[in-house]
């Protein structure tokens, strides 16, 4: 074998065990969303729960040849989700009014870079997956959404549909004495809040708005539509929210196992498994009991304790798997929260705030015994 063919044999192997130690750390990395699931989990043979690195077995290295010899610049994609929420009725000023909360989360999707390729690569290895699968599609969906940088004080223009804004024109036109002008009419119809996104990314405002005109819109629809855009972006990025009537039946519904199989009984990896490696698998018929829920005109609220990175995923699923639309309410994760946080807490907090937003309606609560939806 000639030197160069050493240095180049080297080379590989050198990446190689780069990727073997990447892949090891980028499930332990994921693993801290995921620390505060019950801890009676089931263990699963062979399941590598321990500090222990995964063996990775050397397959083809095309991918690990294309990342060394090319090189990509990184280019950064601003982003914005909007969260879908709901809005209620709210007695403000002995006068009945919708509180609605506009929230979402502003960041940054991940340009190209070798380290961003090394940890695609990684990932593929761990999980066993083929380039251009369904499931490496899946998983590199994700990955994206744990690996953006997130977009601190960025300021967002969000925007409502105009019939809301009549009576803040009223309102201007009595202040200032005289009628606005069409093109000063115009801008209160498209404006909702200007927000600027905090340390970790995330915006919430709310928003109160007039009640004979939320009233009208429901007549027509009862989603509210949402509109974001960055000031120095003409991108518009959509949201709805769930307008909610003060009677009626509601669903809070618990995600992971109860209409998702994520199989936490059975550990983090199985949990890793089920998440990042395999598209979301419905629990069996629990999108028809939800179906025809909403048929009977109940609004559903899902909640769970994954991390917001997860939603969009979680979104296609409700999606496709056919369950109704709702107001979702994931897991917002800092480290504190990581070290200190309790079990729990966050699905006990939303539940109680919704409820207190909906003294008036009937609820239907369905969990599983995986966590502790059976103590709420």
């Amino acid at each position: 074998m000639s030197q160069d063919s050493i240095k180049e044999q080297r080379k590989r192997d050198k990446f190689f065990s780069f990727a073997q130690s990447t892949a090891y750390g980028l499930t332990k990395e994921i693993n801290r969303y995921y620390s505060q699931t019950n801890s009676n989990t089931r263990s699963i043979p062979g399941s590598p729960q321990s500090n222990t690195p995964p063996s990775l077995s050397r397959a083809n290295t095309d991918e690990i040849d294309e990342i060394i010899s090319t090189s990509i610049p990184e280019i950064t994609h601003p982003q914005c989700i909007i969260f879908p929420t709901y809005g209620c009725k709210i007695i403000e000023e002995k006068e009945v009014k919708w509180k609605v909360v506009l929230a979402g989360w502003t960041f940054a999707k991940p340009g190209s870079s070798r380290l961003d390729r090394w940890l695609l690569a990684a990932g593929r290895t761990y999980g066993g997956l083929s380039r251009n699968s369904v499931e490496d599609n899946h998983f590199s969906s994700l990955l994206n959404q744990f690996r953006c940088q997130t977009m601190r004080m960025a300021s967002i223009q969000l925007t409502l549909p105009g019939v809301i804004a009549e009576k803040i024109i009223q309102n201007n036109e009595t202040h200032a004495h005289h009628e606005l002008n069409a093109e000063q009419k115009e801008k209160i119809r498209d404006y909702a809040a200007s927000v600027t996104s905090n340390y970790n990314g995330r915006f919430e405002e709310e928003v109160v708005l007039d009640h004979h005109a939320i009233e009208e819109l429901r007549s027509q629809s009862k989603y509210l539509s949402v509109q974001a855009n960055f000031d120095d972006n003409d991108t518009t990025f959509d949201g709805s929210i769930d307008l909610i009537g003060e009677y009626g039946v509601s669903v809070i519904s618990d995600i992971d196992d109860t209409i998702k199989v994520t199989d936490i009984l059975d550990g983090k990896d199985a949990i890793l498994q089920n998440t990042f490696f395999k598209p979301g698998r419905e629990v069996p018929q629990m999108n028809g009991v939800y179906q025809a829920w909403a048929a009977e005109g109940a609004h559903v609220h899902y909640v769970s304790n994954s991390p917001w990175q997860v939603y969009p995923a979680l979104s296609e699923f409700i999606i496709k798997k056919g369950f109704p639309r709702g107001s979702m309410h994931l897991r917002n994760v800092s480290t504190q929260e990581l070290i200190i946080g309790k079990p729990g807490k966050h699905k006990i907090e939303t539940v109680s705030n919704i409820l207190c937003d909906f003294p008036n309606r009937k609820f239907i609560l369905v969990g599983d015994s995986g966590e502790i939806d059976p103590e709420m």
